[in-house]
């Protein structure tokens, strides 16, 4: 089926697991859990992406875009992603990524979305709002729906 991320029956995932790029490394990306951590009687879970991938034998992050330097160098430093950049075209052209998650403003994630998709990811991750008007979010699907890619938008604390 285009667009399955599943793996064959028989395939070791933590011997082949899925490269990832994040696309915005703020907040949703890297430090929302120490706003969690601070909240009185919260369960800890992996809220921000990084976390929640680093805990997936199945997923690795391999890559990470932002155009602030500053918060991409913080990104790095928390966890331990080598291969940084600060225009996610050059990312998307330079690794062979399965997975693509994109964090950033909304009135950017068509761009990005459709971006990915034609750049072969097999599944995009979209942070919430998944555009910012209907038009957007239809292009991001059409791309998608052409290259085979999974298209998931991501409410899962709403």
């Amino acid at each position: 089926m285009p667009g399955d991320v599943t793996a064959e029956a028989g395939t070791d995932l933590s011997e082949t697991p899925y490269r990832v790029g994040i696309i915005g490394c703020g907040r949703m990306a890297s430090t929302m859990d120490d706003e969690k951590q601070r909240q009185p009687g919260r369960v800890p879970q992996p809220g921000v992406l990084a976390g929640a991938y680093g805990r997936v034998d199945s997923t690795q992050v391999v890559a990470a875009a932002d155009n602030h330097a500053e918060r991409l160098a913080d990104f790095s430093n928390r966890w331990g992603v080598q291969r940084l950049y600060t225009d996610y075209r050059e990312m998307l052209a330079a690794e062979s990524l399965d997975i693509v998650s994109v964090a950033t403003h909304a009135h950017l994630h068509a761009e990005m979305t459709v971006a990915a998709a034609d750049a072969g990811a097999k599944a995009v991750l979209c942070e919430k709002a998944m555009a910012t008007c209907l038009r957007d979010a239809d292009r991001m699907i059409r791309a998608c729906s052409e290259a085979g890619t999974t298209l998931s938008v991501l409410y899962h604390n709403r």
